[in-house]
C-alpha cells in the first residue's frame, strides 16, 4: 500500500462479508425480530378489537361521543408504548452485534459506542449550531483513526426553543 492511500472495502469484499459473517449474526435477531412483529400485530389486534366492541356499544347504547374520542385516545397510547418498548431487544441486539462488525468489516481502527456521542462542546465547536441547544443528545459513536486522520461521529438530537417576549404599555409577558 503507497503511503497516504487509505484502502477501500470493494463490493465483492462486502458480499463476502456479509455472506461468511453477517447471516450468522443477523439469524437470530431475525428470530427476536419475528417475534416482536408477531407479539405486536397480536397487542394491535386485541386492542383494535376492544376499540371496535366499545365503539359498538357505545352506538347501541346511545353514549356520549367523549366514550368514542376515549376509546381511540386509549387505543392510541396504548399501541404507542407496544411500538415503543416492543422493539428494544431486537434494537439492543442489532447494535451489540451487527453495527460493530461492520465499522470493523470497513476500518478495524474505528471503534462503536452506542451509547454515546460527540460531547456537546465539541458540537458547538463546529458551529454547525449557532445558538447553543437547549436540547442535546445523541447516541452510536464512531471513532479512531483512518490513516494520519482521527475521526469521529455519531447520530445527534439537537434542539433549541424558540422563546417570545412581548411587551405591551402596562403589561408584561414573560415565558414561564
Amino acid at each position: 500500500m503507497k503511503s497516504g492511500i487509505i484502502p477501500v472495502k470493494t463490493h465483492d469484499e462486502f458480499r463476502q462479508f456479509y455472506a461468511f459473517t453477517l447471516v450468522d449474526l443477523l439469524k437470530p435477531i431475525e428470530a427476536v425480530r419475528k417475534k416482536t412483529v408477531a407479539r405486536l400485530s397480536m397487542v394491535v389486534l386485541i386492542l383494535f378489537g376492544v376499540t371496535a366492541a366499545v365503539f359498538l356499544l357505545a352506538s347501541r347504547f346511545g353514549w356520549d361521543e367523549k366514550v368514542h374520542i376515549g376509546a381511540v385516545v386509549v387505543f392510541s397510547l396504548f399501541a404507542g408504548l407496544a411500538l415503543y418498548f416492543f422493539p428494544e431487544k431486537y434494537v439492543e441486539g442489532f447494535k451489540s452485534t451487527v453495527i460493530p462488525s461492520i465499522i470493523g468489516f470497513v476500518n478495524e481502527n474505528l471503534t462503536y459506542s452506542p451509547d454515546r456521542c460527540i460531547p456537546r462542546s465539541t458540537f458547538m465547536e463546529s458551529r454547525i449550531f449557532r445558538k447553543k441547544p437547549d436540547n442535546y443528545s445523541g447516541e452510536d459513536l464512531v471513532y479512531g483513526k483512518i490513516g494520519a486522520t482521527s475521526i469521529r461521529f455519531s447520530e445527534i438530537d439537537a434542539s433549541y426553543e424558540k422563546r417570545h417576549t412581548r411587551s405591551l404599555p402596562g403589561i408584561s409577558c414573560r415565558p414561564a
